[in-house]
């Protein structure tokens, strides 16, 4: 049900309706002061910002509202906003900026992680903060701006510690910090907050208080469920102090007062805290001492030391109770600072541990003090060097360690350090580089030609050095002691240098002898000064090509972008061509490669056919010479196999004797006869060998007088065999190839057939007719 007093009313209150959405009229209602949508079902806002400046209050608890417009922060003299028990995760930052006017905010029971830090330095007119019941994990040190808040709930949330900067809030009443995981609370946090009447701090982490001694107006002080052994004495100075709640039941952790001073009342525990606060200890006369005190050390994981209580007269306490605050700092050789708080140990005879860790090495601030004042020489002040070096936690920088360029000294840094990777000072170390191949570089690289060494700088640095002149990936190890250091061995590209002239080559196809009229081409190969290929473009190479009659012949030169260049170029006329190849320089000058100018000799289309036969005819003499070579491994393996044999027959005649009992075997005999054979048919074919030597005029008379032979005339020479064959299948006589096989295969038949299956071979592979047949 819609209530309002006018036709365009300032007050609309819409609670309890069971609304999902607002109604479209709204958009015209734009004098709206208050406005009450609470206990519906609302998930958005629209249509609220119309009223801009006249909306003052807004009431939308209990919805189901997700997200709030941007909008709303045109309602720049809202005063009350109030949003508990809806889903927002989040408020948007620049919200807050416009309500400055703001004095109540309301979003308890949501889920937010964070609070806008726009909320503590815009809306500093604030007097209620209600953040309860949400997923907060931490206060921002922005809060000390809400000088005016009265009241800030924040229970159950998050919380781990709160800012010291809370002690500006002096104007508050009622603070709200249970249901957290507050594990330790700054005296200095309440200093100043002579106001508060109610403070919560049920249901936390608390092993111990703060000093209360300034919260004159406290009325009402709540430490229930907290693992406190000791109630701090400064709950006596509490003399406004109404209602003290604490565990009294036989689970309770307190231990001073006694659980049964505890049972009795807040007035038995003041008294009880009464006398001891007459114990105090005077901070003046306090001492601390031991190996953690001392002007100077070593870094370490834990360093400890003792604090003795004593009263203002003088006298060492023997009981427990005090509290005594332990605040660290460390200036750092990188002039960087840090700082932390230490919990002392409570031994109950009146002395305390403290145990801190000084892993970095600097200049140490320790300053112990109780209720706000310095005991007896503090703050104490010690400096901590480096430990022993750890070679595993020293570290190499330099971008030479991945990348470096052939005949340059690469260099990078070493950084000695300790196991806390401290920097250590001017402590000589013997570091050692070693530069190694990479697998896939090549034998070839001499390795004396790599160097590396090692600087001592002075200052707990080295600068390690290396050079190269192959390209290519190596490994550097740089160790300490023969142990590698951190991110060791490193493995390190190193590319070409710079392309020089000298270092440059040209491939010989292209340069030999070429044809008038055909396209021909060769291939520049960009080098380093020592002679690495270069794997990038970007060169200029200029190509000027001279003819027999002194003309210029066209040439294009295409940048292949690995390094190659390919140079292209058609001669119109026979004769000796000068070809030119050079560099251009940065400069514009230009260089000639390597071997440049060449000479190249341009033939006829006769006279190319011409040196093409040639060429074939030394080829094949080229192939007649390897099969010879074939053939006297055959041989040697023949005379192997033969040896073996014989061994083989005497081991069996033995054999046959011995089971005969004296009496020759006739496997031997018929075995002699076999092998008398075999020699007498090698000693034929040895002086058959010399009766043909080959002569590339008489070619056809050597084939033609095969082709005639009968079989078993005469064993044929395999060389000679083999010559014929190339020839014939050069010229495409195929069948002629087939009787010559069968022919002088017939006649040979005393050589071992798996010789002539040697022989033959390649020709069966390169002649698809004669292996098909």
């Amino acid at each position: 049900m819609v209530h309002h007093h006018h036709s365009r009313p300032n007050s609309l209150y819409l609670s309890n309706n069971e609304l999902a959405e607002l109604p479209r009229q709204m958009q015209s209602f734009n004098t709206l002061a208050h406005l009450d949508i609470s206990f519906n079902s609302l998930t958005e806002l629209p249509y609220v910002h119309h009223s801009t400046d006249q909306l003052q209050t807004l009431d939308a608890r209990s919805n189901s509202i997700v997200g709030l417009p941007g909008e709303l922060a045109a309602c720049i003299n809202l005063k009350k906003l109030l949003l508990f028990k809806n889903m927002l995760s989040d408020l948007p930052e620049d919200l807050f900026q416009s309500l400055p006017h703001l004095r109540i905010l309301d979003v308890s029971s949501n889920v937010l992680t964070s609070v806008p830090t726009s909320i503590f330095n815009f809306c500093t007119e604030l007097r209620e903060l209600r953040l309860a019941d949400n997923r907060i994990d931490s206060l921002p040190k922005d809060i000390a701006n809400l000088e005016k808040v009265t009241r800030l709930i924040l229970g159950n949330n998050r919380i781990q510690s709160i800012p010291v900067e809370m002690n500006n809030l002096t104007s508050l009443v009622e603070l709200d910090l249970s249901g957290n995981l507050l594990n330790h609370i700054p005296d200095q946090a309440f200093l100043h907050l002579n106001h508060l009447k109610v403070l919560s701090l049920a249901n936390n982490q608390l092993q111990s208080l703060p000093n209360f001694g300034s919260l004159a107006d406290l009325e009402v002080l709540d430490i229930r469920k907290n693992p406190l052994t000791v109630l701090h004495v400064s709950i006596a100075k509490l003399l406004a102090l109404e209602d003290l709640r604490l565990d009294t039941h036989k689970h309770s952790t307190i231990t001073i007062p006694p659980l049964a001073v505890c049972q009795r009342g807040k007035a038995v525990i003041m008294s009880y805290l009464t006398d001891l606060l007459k114990g105090v200890p005077e901070p003046a006369a306090c001492e601390a001492y031991g190996p953690g005190l001392e002007p100077s050390g070593v870094v370490a994981s834990e360093h400890t030391f003792t604090i003795q209580s004593f009263d203002k007269y003088g006298n060492p306490k023997t009981v427990g109770g005090d509290v005594f605050i332990v605040q660290i700092s460390v200036t750092k050789s990188d002039a960087t600072s840090q700082q932390w708080e230490a919990v002392p140990k409570d031994l109950g005879d009146g002395t305390y541990t403290v145990t801190y860790d000084a892993r970095e090495s600097g200049t140490y601030t320790i300053k112990v003090s109780n209720q706000n004042e310095n005991i007896s020489r503090s703050p104490f002040r010690r400096s901590l060097a480096p430990g022993m070096v750890s070679a595993f936690h020293c570290t190499c920088e330099g971008e030479d360690l991945v990348r470096g360029q052939a005949g340059r000294v690469g260099t990078f840094l070493i950084k000695a350090r300790d196991e806390y990777r401290n920097l250590l000072g001017t402590t000589a170390l013997r570091f050692q580089v070693i530069m190694s191949l990479s697998e896939g570089i090549g034998s070839t690289v001499n390795v004396d030609r790599l160097k590396w060494s090692v600087t001592d700088n002075g200052d707990g640095t080295y600068t390690g050095s290396y050079s190269t002149p192959i390209s290519g990936t190596y490994k550097l190890d740089v160790t300490l002691d023969g142990r590698s250091v951190c991110g060791s061995p490193f493995h390190v590209d190193v590319e070409p240098g710079e392309t020089v002239a000298s270092g440059c080559t040209a491939s010989l196809t292209g340069l030999g002898n070429v044809e008038v009229g055909v396209v021909s081409s060769f291939v520049v190969m960009a080098r380093d000064r020592f002679g690495n290929g270069r794997t990038k473009g970007g060169d200029l190479f200029a190509t000027l090509l001279i003819g027999p009659d002194g003309g210029n012949v066209e040439s294009e030169v295409i940048d292949n972008g690995n390094g190659e260049y390919f140079v292209r170029y058609t001669p119109h006329q026979a004769g000796p061509h000068r070809v030119e190849v050079k560099l251009i320089t940065s400069k514009g000058t230009g260089r000639s490669i390597a071997g440049a100018p060449f000479l190249v000799k341009v033939e006829d289309a006769k006279d190319a056919i011409l040196h093409r036969q040639h060429m074939e005819n030394v080829k094949l003499a080229n192939d007649l010479a390897q099969l010879n070579k074939k053939f006297a491994e055959a041989q040697a393996k023949l005379a192997q196999n033969e040896e073996e044999l014989k061994a083989r027959e005497d081991e069996i005649e033995e054999r046959a004797v011995k089971e005969s009992g004296g009496t020759t075997s006739p496997v031997r005999r018929t075995s002699g006869h076999m092998l008398g054979s075999r020699e007498s048919s090698q000693r034929s074919l040895d002086r058959d060998l010399q009766l043909y030597t080959y002569d590339p005029q008489n070619e056809s008379t050597v084939i033609n007088g095969l082709l005639g032979l009968k079989p078993h005339v005469q064993p044929v020479p395999f060389h000679i065999l083999g010559l014929c064959i190339l020839e014939l299948m050069r010229e495409g006589r195929g069948e002629d190839v087939k009787g010559l096989v069968w022919n002088c295969v017939a006649g040979v038949r005393k050589i071992l057939f798996s010789e002539v299956c040697l022989i033959m071979l390649p020709f069966v592979h390169a002649s698809r007719d004669i292996y098909n047949d």
